[in-house]
């Protein structure tokens, strides 16, 4: 009746009277939309396989990198690499972090491309990562810089890579490094660089051996990016490429127990390297992530000896309980369920009575785990009473 009741008011009214109501219809429906769009952007909606921004150091989420108008936004990649065996002591988080390298971009004398990077950016932190690419792929058009091309190239990289679009990202790196090494910007093309390494550790393998070179070509890259990225000129760039290497190295493949200890030793190596720029007061997220893979790193590391491998265990324990001091179960809880996961298991082992208490903490959380817990149940129908 309603629906009828309105079809004859329009069908009376005059022929300009329509055209006004027919106006009025279409900006109602212009306004929601946009008022639909605002609102999805305050409630920090990301899509699927996003890369989360992580609150970290004094000006988060950026920090400060050497050089003149360079600022750089670390971000974490949390997502599950596959194809990779995973030690039963432990719970593997597959962190990595990305260096958005920026080179004064914001400072563009075009401001066409100014203000198309700052939404990019804006885009980037709120996880409309498809958005982002879009206005940095504009940004492509107007800018003739090959050192600022080289960093819009990577900041779109960046984007593939938090939608684990990894190949396609790659793909966007090695243009930027080629204009990087163009302007001869060092700086840049070490980012570039390190960004490739990231791809070839994330990308999926289809068998052992394809995964095995991938894990090669991400250390080289990291190690040729690392031969710039010195730690007294880019400190933070330095620790990141540390603590990545220190993943690559956790995961390469070995022919021989010998090769195996001296890959974990050499990942044990790098993540210290990595700390002695992440301070607990100053990059607390970077330092508790990098704590739990140190953490990891123990726990594999091969023992010749009982007393070794006792050894071992306490400095798993206090790199885990470091950890666990900034991650916080209602802060992170991701990262808070795989560091008492980690945790609960290494404890489990020498059969101390707290094993239980962070197993069960880590399993109410089992939506974060990969295996949805299944492993947890296990040891905890094992180890608790």
């Amino acid at each position: 009746m309603a629906l009828e009741q309105i079809r004859d008011f329009f069908t009376d009214l005059a022929l300009w009277q329509k055209v006004v109501a027919g106006l009025i219809v279409a900006i109602i429906v212009a306004f929601a939309t946009v008022l639909k769009r605002i609102l999805k952007r305050r409630t920090g909606t990301h899509p699927p396989g996003a890369t989360q921004s992580i609150a970290s150091g004094p000006d988060s989420p950026s920090q400060s990198a050497s050089g003149s108008g360079i600022k750089q936004i670390l971000t974490i990649d949390m997502s599950q690499r596959k194809g990779i065996d995973i030690n039963i002591g432990r719970i593997e988080s597959g962190a990595t972090l990305v260096i958005n390298y920026v080179d004064g971009l914001p400072e563009s004398p075009i401001p066409e491309v100014r203000n198309l990077f700052e939404t990019g950016r804006q885009y980037y932190q709120e996880g409309e990562l498809n958005d982002a690419i879009d206005a940095f792929k504009s940004c492509l058009a107007l800018e003739k810089d090959h050192k600022k091309l080289g960093a819009l190239n990577l900041q779109i990289g960046n984007c593939y890579y938090g939608l684990r679009h990894y190949i396609k990202a790659a793909e966007f790196y090695a243009l930027g490094l080629r204009e990087s090494r163009q302007a001869d910007d060092r700086q840049g093309e070490a980012s570039n660089l390190a960004s490739i390494a990231n791809t070839y550790l994330m990308r999926p393998a289809s068998t052992g051996a394809a995964r095995g070179d991938n894990v090669r070509q991400a250390v080289h890259n990291y190690q040729n990016a690392l031969k710039i990225l010195v730690k007294d000129e880019y400190p933070v760039q330095y620790a990141t490429t540390q603590n990545n290497l220190g993943t690559a190295y956790a995961d390469l493949p070995a022919a021989t127990p010998e090769q195996r200890a001296q890959n974990v030793r050499d990942a044990i190596a790098c993540y210290k390297a990595a700390l002695e720029i992440y301070k607990k007061d100053e990059y607390p997220v970077d330092y508790a992530m990098t704590q739990n893979n140190l953490g990891t790193a123990y726990t594999d590391l091969p023992a010749a000896t009982p007393e070794q491998r006792a050894q071992n265990v306490r400095d798993a324990i206090a790199c885990y309980k470091a950890a666990l001091e900034i991650y916080k179960k209602d802060e992170y809880p991701q990262y808070y369920c795989e560091t008492a996961a980690n945790m609960g298991l290494i404890l489990a082992e020498i059969e101390d009575k707290e094993a239980c208490y962070w197993l069960k903490e880590a399993y109410a959380l089992r939506q974060f785990l990969p295996d949805q817990g299944k492993r947890l149940e296990d040891v905890m129908n094992r180890v608790c009473d």
